[in-house]
């Protein structure tokens, strides 16, 4: 039995889920499989799983135990929105999973991003590409940012 005093729960453990935690050259055999500068990270929708935001290589995965899958992105330095697949990223530094979507921040563009769960698009959520500024009211698409960072969810 249980004495008094003891805790129910078990002891934290930390695990490394992805990653070799080295940086390999890309010309390595599957440095498709590689984070280059992951910054941000926040938990999925599904069990078990998390988004990444792999700045260093422009593109947002989707994490878990048994796999990397590319969530956006070309792995091309760029804005361009349009699916998922063909749509450009420039150092996503910042990822929120919601239920309709994946809102990711670009502070080297002065954006945040959206990518849909319901069709895959990938679109400018606000502000305006390469124009920084400070938030100012009026329409998202008008909105200056001055290099976002990280996002939050009021539960």
């Amino acid at each position: 039995g249980k004495q008094e005093g003891e805790d129910d729960e078990q002891p934290l453990q930390v695990v490394t889920l992805k990653g070799s935690g080295s940086y390999r050259h890309p010309d390595t055999p599957d440095h498709s499989k590689r984070f280059q500068l992951p910054c941000g990270v926040c938990p999925g929708i599904e069990p078990n799983e998390i988004y990444v935001a792999n700045t260093n290589k422009h593109q947002v995965l989707r994490v878990n135990f048994d796999s990397y899958v590319r969530e956006a992105g070309t792995g091309l330095c760029g804005s361009i929105d349009g699916p998922r697949t063909s749509a450009d990223f420039a150092f996503p530094y910042s990822v929120l999973a919601t239920e309709s979507g994946i809102y990711v921040s670009q502070p080297e563009n002065h954006t945040i991003r959206f990518i849909s769960r319901e069709d895959g698009q990938v679109t400018t959520f606000a502000g305006v590409r390469d124009r920084a500024g400070f938030a100012t009211d009026g329409p998202l698409e008008q909105t200056r940012f001055n290099c976002p960072g990280g996002m939050a969810q009021n539960p």
